[in-house]
């Protein structure tokens, strides 16, 4: 009974792209860099291509020809929203999702714990894993046990395409991969447990699955509880300079090159890299041994590398635990040490990660990872919603319990927050490029019937609106550093209270609901 019980499940319909989140709203369904005709003609390719080809300045490739090299598949009229296909594997399907909204195809494969349908053991967790660079969905199953492990534990496992087989963490793949996630979650119901979704990726699929979740804090919608990086790429300007071959890739993808581009190589990276003159100024790397190949991080003669802080997306993955292994002489010297630089970065936010080395491994492939005891390990932990961070948006949507309005698109918005439930209190600080934020009152774990405090102030010396949701009822009073204030407005409709904050300086606003002054003008009596 499971194959039609599950094919119509998957097949009921499409979940349409944008419909409820801000981030499947791609209105141009062409690849950054893509022209409307048939011709791609925003850059210069160079590099190397499949079948003995090699571009040349000024050299303009066919659409179709780069569709072909990135494994995409247009969608073309009359395609049918949802298909499934049995596969011989006992409980694995291949499903393709044409509306997209990217103009991609999404194809993946999705494996069912054995009884799914009447297991009586309630939600099981999911594992997602990232293929590596140049493979579809048929590198889990080939290159890697996952599909046993999964099996044997009672998982749900998944394997996006990501539209590509070279995406690069590119917009258009993490669209693809949402809606796979978004038509799980709504077509299987509450058979898969949404605390306990996990990743592991490799290579390129390490960065898609730890950029992935840095892009993704809605407690409503996919959120990875623990992610397994085997030997990832974290820095797409770095790679860009390292990787000549696959340049044209890279600017296919984000329109441009490093330096045309920035913010778009950023925002699928997890951090941006640069050079320190000095090596005495911050010590060694984890595991540095030298040069390239002798169980380090490579070292320049002029100087070394460290990640640029102020706008690294990896600072919002600090609530997650993270599992990053790496062959000891993996021969992709960029990528080694990227990986490593990721691991010092990561520990010093306070990230909680277990980094491992494996020594005697001369490779860069799945082999080098146990499997088996990278999926006991993600089987310790479920998803924790943090108290406070340090958290960069890049475009308007959710994070943990903030709706974030950028003042300006197409870069970051970094704020500051912490939420303490026994004081009531809100401190939302450090913000910049925020036009505006909506905090969910009762999810962050504050109480709307008691005063509530909120600290405000801005990085770059511009006030804020800051809406809260859930407020019942009209404060009786709002306090400005002490003082009464009528920059505010309740809204009894939707039940919130916006706040304009005029400037960039540090104030605290003091909200009393009728219900607090009430007991208190009654305590005060007695």
């Amino acid at each position: 009974m499971i194959t039609p019980i599950l094919t119509a499940m998957l097949a009921l319909g499409p979940v349409q792209a944008g419909a409820d989140n801000p981030s499947l709203a791609f209105a141009d369904p062409q690849p950054a860099g893509a022209s409307a005709g048939s011709t791609w003609d925003d850059f210069q390719a160079c590099g190397s291509l499949a079948g003995g080809v090699t571009p040349t300045a000024g050299m303009r490739l066919p659409l179709e020809e780069m569709e072909r090299i990135l494994g995409l598949e247009p969608v073309r009229p009359g395609d049918p929203a949802v298909s499934v296909q049995k596969m011989g594997v006992s409980n694995t399907y291949t499903i393709t999702l044409a509306q997209t909204g990217t103009g991609y195809k999404e194809k993946y494969l999705l494996q069912v714990p054995p009884h799914f349908g009447t297991d009586p053991k309630g939600p099981r967790p999911l594992l997602v894993a990232f293929h590596k660079f140049g493979s579809t969905v048929q590198d889990i199953p080939v290159n890697t046990s996952f599909e046993e492990e999964c099996l044997d534990r009672g998982w749900f496992l998944v394997a996006p395409l990501g539209a590509s087989t070279k995406s690069f963490s590119s917009l258009q793949s993490q669209i693809n991969t949402e809606l796979v996630l978004t038509h799980l979650k709504t077509r299987l119901g509450g058979a898969i447990d949404a605390s306990r979704i996990y990743a592991v990726g490799f290579s390129m699929g390490a960065n898609n699955a730890l950029n992935f979740a840095a892009r993704h804090l809605d407690q409503d919608g996919p959120m990875f509880a623990a992610i397994v990086d085997h030997s990832g790429a974290m820095s797409h300007p770095h790679s860009y300079v390292n990787n000549e071959a696959n340049q044209f890739l890279f600017e296919f993808w984000f329109g441009g090159t490093p330096e045309q581009k920035r913010f778009e190589y950023l925002r699928s990276s997890m951090f941006d890299m640069v050079k320190v003159a000095e090596s005495a100024a911050f010590g060694g790397l984890p595991g540095t041994g030298g040069t390239g190949g002798t169980g380090g991080v490579p070292i320049d003669n002029d100087g070394v590398w460290q990640v640029r802080k102020i706008d690294d997306l990896a600072r919002n993955l600090t609530h997650v635990p993270l599992k990053v292994v790496r062959g000891q002489h993996d021969p992709n010297e960029h990528m080694v040490l990227q990986t490593d630089l990721f691991v010092r970065h990561f520990s010093g936010m306070g990230g909680k990660i277990d980094f491992e080395i494996v020594p005697g491994v001369f490779t860069h492939e799945w082999a080098t990872l146990d499997q088996k005891g990278a999926c006991d390990w993600l089987s310790q932990h479920s998803l924790n919603m943090p108290r406070a961070a340090r958290t960069l948006a890049d475009r308007d949507g959710t994070y943990f319990y903030f709706d974030v309005t950028q003042a300006e698109s197409g870069s970051f918005s970094p704020f500051s927050w912490r939420v303490d439930s026994d004081a009531n209190r809100l401190d939302l600080l450090e913000t910049a490029n925020i036009d505006r934020v909506s905090l969910r009152t009762r999810d962050a774990g504050l109480d709307p019937f008691q005063t509530i405090e909120l600290n405000l102030g801005a990085f770059d010396g511009l006030g804020d609106e800051v809406v809260l949701r859930d407020i019942d009822l009209s404060p009786s009073i709002v306090l400005r550093d002490g003082v009464m204030d009528n920059s505010w407005k309740w809204n009894a409709m939707t039940k919130s209270l916006r706040i304009i904050e005029s400037d960039g300086e540090r104030h605290t606003w003091t909200i009393v609901p009728p219900t607090a002054q009430a007991a208190s003008s009654k305590f005060r009596s007695n």
